[in-house]
């Protein structure tokens, strides 16, 4: 009899700790289901903000190309211009084209999502890669910039100053009140110096549009494998 209640007692206590056993896996298993949830609604989230300022810096990156490209056709005209022998020119004419040699146009997005550390706990590696080739890609366009400002501190401005009178130009406050000195739009255009900076301009606005194109292309890239991969985790 003694024998058959600790067997019943060892039974009882063996299934009690099994319960316990298993009671701690299901809380474990529940616990890491709630966890997982948070980390996906998490994640939903990330994706959902990231995906509105990528909305958000795309409508401002067509306002940048737009500029450039406007930029790119007004240089490309100036530089037809050029010769040693220039064809008469209108005053007016030549201060909307001689403006743009002033015009440096930025496209400064916001990277708010884009530079967070929750991508990192995005799984999605193509996600990362589009992200990060975007970064690379905004870094290459603000070098392009930065080339173009430095052409204008450093060169252009000074030549301009010597050769033009700046208080002209239609977007000056001063436009009211025009100089009363004469532009020499001859001497201007066929001086090899202005030409060369004119090109130098061309060719680097052109580089930066060219990189504008790119980011506008990532945009796409990124906005629609973010509605791939939410539509997959809802």
């Amino acid at each position: 009899m003694e024998t058959n209640k600790i067997g019943k007692y060892f039974k009882y206590a063996i299934g009690e700790i099994v319960l316990v056993v298993i009671g701690i896996l299901i809380a474990l298993q529940l616990n890491n289901w709630n966890e997982a949830r948070k980390l996906n609604d998490n994640q939903l989230a990330y994706l959902d903000n990231l995906k509105k300022e990528v909305i958000q810096n795309d409508k401002e990156l067509k306002i940048k190309i737009d500029q450039h490209k406007i930029l790119d056709d007004n240089l490309i005209e100036l530089a037809s211009l050029m010769d040693p022998n220039p064809f008469p020119i209108t005053r007016s004419k030549l201060d909307t084209l001689v403006i743009d040699m002033t015009f440096m146009p930025v496209y400064n997005p916001i990277k708010t999502f884009t530079n967070s550390d929750n991508l990192q706990t995005i799984e999605n590696t193509e996600l990362k890669k589009l992200i990060s080739l975007w970064n690379f890609e905004l870094e290459s366009y603000a070098y392009d910039t930065k080339i173009i400002y430095d052409l204008y501190y450093n060169a252009i401005y000074p030549f301009l100053e010597e050769n033009y009178q700046l208080k002209t130009l239609s977007y000056n406050r001063l436009s009211a009140n025009p100089s009363r000195f004469p532009v020499n739009a001859p001497k201007l255009l066929s001086s090899p110096v202005f030409e060369n900076q004119v090109s130098m301009k061309l060719i680097n606005n052109g580089n930066a549009y060219e990189q504008l194109l790119v980011l506008a292309e990532l945009h796409q890239k990124i906005i629609k494998l973010i509605d791939q991969i939410t539509n997959t985790k809802q």
